[in-house]
């Protein structure tokens, strides 16, 4: 089975675990990703996908840390 995973799901997975506001979806995207992570569920996202979540990371990162936390944050997808 093949999934798309949109930005919803992935900022769910990437920061779920410090929002109050997402703590419900938390634990049922972290099982999805741990179905993807053995095997069980391909996965793919678009580059819109990527480009909504540099966005997000702008908008919780200031200039001086922002490249970093970009870069962490789509290893973090894409391992």
């Amino acid at each position: 089975m093949k999934v798309y995973l949109d930005t919803t799901v992935v900022s769910v997975q990437i920061f779920g675990g410090f929002s109050e506001r997402e703590r419900g979806r938390y634990s049922d995207v972290q099982m999805l990703f741990a179905r993807i992570d053995g095997g069980e569920i391909d996965a793919v996202v678009s580059f819109y996908v990527l480009q909504e979540l540099s966005a997000l990371c702008a908008e919780l990162a200031d200039g001086a840390e922002l490249e970093t936390f970009v870069r962490e944050v789509l290893l973090e997808i894409l391992r």
